[in-house]
Formats: C-alpha cells, structure tokens, sequence
C-alpha cells in the first residue's frame, strides 16, 4: 500500500502455482504469497474438529457464485482429493480464480484500490479486458466491500522487466525507463503453467517474437511424477505437489520414507530424474527458438519466476553468446514489478490531476 495521503496502488499476481500480492510500496515492498489453492467447504461443518481451527491462522473463506472457498497460506495440499488447481487458459474463468483472487484482496488493509496492476501469461493477453472488469469496481468479502477503481492488466513477464529495471537504474540513479531505452531484452518467466517469454525494445513489447507454452513447473512435476511411478521405481501414483515439494527441498518423501532428489544413488529405488526435467527445459526453449532463432539481436535474457533454476541450463546452452542474468527475488519478481508498475501509474495520475 502507497502512502495514505496518496492513492493506494498495489498489485495482484495470481499464477497457477501461488498467489502473490503486495500489501505496501515503498522503499521496501511488502509481498503476501501463498499457494494457489482454493477448496470448497461446507460451512456448516467447518470449525467443528479442533484440528481444523489450529490450522485456519491466515486463511481466508470467500463466496464465489454462492460456494464457500477455503483459501490462504495454511492450506496442505494433500487435504482433500478435490482438483483445488486449474492449468487451463480457461483458468481466469475459474470459479477458483475468483476465489484466490477475492482472498488476495481481503488481505489489502484498506477498503479502497485506486490502481490495482494484475498479469496474465503472455498467450492469455486475450482475457486483459475481462480480467479488468471483473477486478474493477465493488467486492464483498469477509464482511468488507472492497472497491478497486482501477484495473490494469499486462503480461507477467513485463512485471519481472520492469522490476529488473528499476533496481538497474537505482544504481545508477536515472530513470527505469532511461536504462531500458534503446535496449532490446528477451525475458523468460517460468511458471506453474507456462513458460513464458517477451522480447522488448525499451518498454514496448514485440507480439510477433512473444508468447507462452504449457512447459511450465507442471509439465515437470507431471513428467517426472510419471517416471517415478514406474513399476521400476515406486510402483504407484505419486503426486505432482509430492514433486514440487522435493525440488524445493532435495529430499523426495514418500510413506513416511526420504529419498535424495533429484537423484537417488543411496538406497534402493534407485532414480535420476534429470534427463526428464531437462527434456521438457529444452522443449520449452525450442519453442522460444522457433521465433527467436539468433541471439545476435538479443542485448540481455532476463530469466525469472520461482522454477526458472530448471530451465537455466537449457537456456545458456541454446543462446550460449548471450549476456544471461537472472533477476533478484525472481521468486516474485512478477509481483514486485506490477506494484512498481501500479505505483508509476498513481504519480503520473496524481500529477495530471493537477
């Protein structure tokens, strides 16, 4: 949140995997994340086990189209069977979008938004002017009515640009917008879903050589998740979250049992699950190589988003002469940059205001 003498301008960043949104903007930016689970409860059994009160701290419970959403940070992922996360382009859509979305905004402090910046995965740009109306205007959660006045949506990879440029700039105490002119960048966001990329000169994205494919986190935590269920291996469904949590962490549980990740030589089942996260980092670069096939052209690769580490290697080999940095916080680089876009958009309000 901006200075209360001033307009409140935040962002919201809700991807397939976690939700992310900054609650201040300032010289420091306060970030609230959490996983982007959303479930269905029944309200008339809810807060009835005890258990069920001592894990509700932080969580939320919002209305959608007249279903209760369980929603918030302490959320196991394992708790119910429910498919509680979408990876469609239909996911804007989603009644548990909505959900994420109306919990987020419940954690805001104050009950009125002047900007609100949101992102979408580049192919879903389409949806920009649906997202904007949906976030737009009055909201009922928690007893609250929350009013967002205005919305802006742009591609999530912008976020991690412009994020990226202003700590540049700050450096050298000019403009993000003087440090990126004239410079042409090609920044790659992996997510949950998609693996993204924008190519931009200055600013001002290029459509043509800017797009995303579904070879994000999920398509690995799926394809490794395939390879361990192997009668050679583990011999049973395994849970992509089971996935997520192990590349995390190095250790892969199952049953109550550690394994080393992502390779196990220690004990029996023996597994290295490499080669199949580097299989779909180098699909995810050939599609970006099949707009962009000559880095000559390319002053930076700006690489960003939570499982960007994955695809590091893919993309140092395939673009081996270019400058390559990954961004600070590329955790939540995406979110950082939309509030920082969020706040350009209430000075530059504030001064034609006057």
């Amino acid at each position: 949140m901006s200075d209360k003498k001033g307009p409140v301008a935040v962002s919201i960043d809700i991807g397939f995997g976690r939700v992310s949104i900054t609650k201040s903007i300032g010289s420091e930016i306060d970030i609230v994340t959490f996983t982007s689970h959303a479930y269905p409860v029944d309200l008339s059994k809810y807060n009835k086990l005890s258990g069920r009160v001592l894990h509700q701290k932080d969580n939320v419970i919002v209305d959608v189209d007249g279903i209760s959403y369980e929603v918030g940070p302490h959320l196991d992922a394992f708790m119910s069977d429910y498919e509680s996360r979408t990876t469609t382009e239909d996911y804007v859509d989603s009644p548990r979008y909505k959900a994420l979305f109306l919990a987020a905004l419940s954690m805001q402090p104050e009950d009125t938004i002047d900007f609100l910046v949101g992102g979408l995965p580049v192919n879903n740009m389409k949806k920009e002017s649906r997202l904007i109306d949906f976030m737009t205007g009055e909201h009922k959660v928690n007893g609250r009515v929350i009013t967002v006045r205005n919305a802006i949506v742009v591609a999530q990879p912008l976020g991690i640009l412009y994020h990226h440029a202003f700590n540049e700039a700050k450096q050298e105490n000019i403009l993000p917008s003087q440090w990126l002119k004239g410079k042409r960048i090609l920044t790659l966001d992996a997510g949950y879903s998609t693996f993204d990329w924008l190519f931009t000169i200055g600013m001002l994205p290029d459509e043509n050589r800017s797009d995303a494919k579904p070879l994000g986190a999920y398509r690995i935590y799926s394809d490794v998740a395939t390879a361990l269920q192997s009668p050679a291996i583990f011999d049973g469904a395994v849970h992509v979250d089971l996935v997520d949590e192990a590349l995390k962490n190095g250790s892969f549980k199952l049953f109550g049992e550690s394994y080393d990740f992502p390779t196990n030589r220690i004990r029996k089942p023996f597994f290295d699950i490499q080669p199949r996260i580097a299989h779909v980092a180098h699909e995810a670069l050939a599609a970006v190589k099949s707009q962009i096939r000559d880095g000559g052209g390319i002053d930076l690769i700006l690489l960003g988003g939570g499982p960007i580490d994955n695809y590091q290697e893919a993309v140092r080999e395939s673009y081996p002469k270019n400058k390559i940095e990954k961004v600070v916080n590329a955790d939540d680089a995406v979110c950082r940059g939309l509030a920082l876009i969020a706040s350009q958009v209430a000075k530059s309000a504030a001064i034609n205001s006057k």
